[in-house]
């Protein structure tokens, strides 16, 4: 595996994945990330095999990397989709926060995009208030003001979508930042929760009103977008 290139790394990841061996197509994946090559197919296909030798969390995890690498890959998304849904129906508790509302924004539409289509629709708003006359003015100086403080709404509200990470490894819910502390609860890898703060070695984490708890940070990953 060492004197092969990169894409003969992930040709054969693929064809083990292919035959049903993916523990090995596994393997051949973490080497080839180690190289630095990587790529929205590299993420995808990881993920699929990471999922399939039942490791949910990180799985969801490079499916989600996969997304922000390509935003429109329908693939990663149904698998994305899947994979979190198997997780939510085995906990009993799904996942429920505005937060993720921004989140499905931003896969598709980042925040600085939005803010700045937000930005042109104000400006055509001013514009049109100041080269146009009489009802037509109003009406599209209205519209265009409406649109772009719809989009500059989203793309504030699309920023709350980077404090959801996924749970990438089991781990206890604690009362208190400290190893120590009471277990409230165990979350299984593939979860998906709301950061709310940090401290020290720990993360304070929501999932729904009332379910409140500290992680060990080690076992989060954030989303990418």
């Amino acid at each position: 595996m060492e004197s092969a290139s990169p894409e003969q790394v992930f040709s054969t990841a693929l064809e083990q994945l292919a035959q049903n061996k993916p523990a090995d197509a596994v393997t051949h994946f973490e080497a080839l990330l180690k190289t630095g090559f990587t790529s929205a197919a590299v993420e995808r296909n990881f993920g699929r095999a990471l999922i399939e030798t039942n490791q949910l969390g990180p799985g969801i995890a490079h499916l989600t990397r996969a997304i922000a690498l390509s935003r429109f890959d329908g693939d990663a998304r149904n698998d994305l989709r899947v994979a979190q849904a198997k997780v939510e129906a085995g906990y009993g508790l799904p996942m429920a926060h505005p937060a993720e509302w921004g989140q499905k924004i931003s896969s598709y539409l980042r925040a600085s995009e939005l803010g700045a289509l937000g930005g042109l629709g104000l400006l055509g708003a001013m514009a049109a208030r100041l080269y146009l006359t009489g009802s037509r003015r109003k009406k599209i100086s209205l519209a265009a003001l409406v649109l772009g403080l719809l989009l500059s709404a989203g793309a504030v509200f699309s920023l709350t979508s980077r404090s959801i990470a996924v749970v990438v490894a089991d781990a206890e819910l604690k009362q208190a930042p400290l190893e120590s502390a009471a277990t409230l609860s165990s979350l299984k890898s593939g979860m998906r929760v709301r950061v709310l703060r940090e401290s020290g070695l720990f993360s304070e984490v929501e999932r729904t009103n009332g379910f409140r708890g500290w992680l060990p940070s080690t076992a989060l990953e954030r989303t990418p977008y």
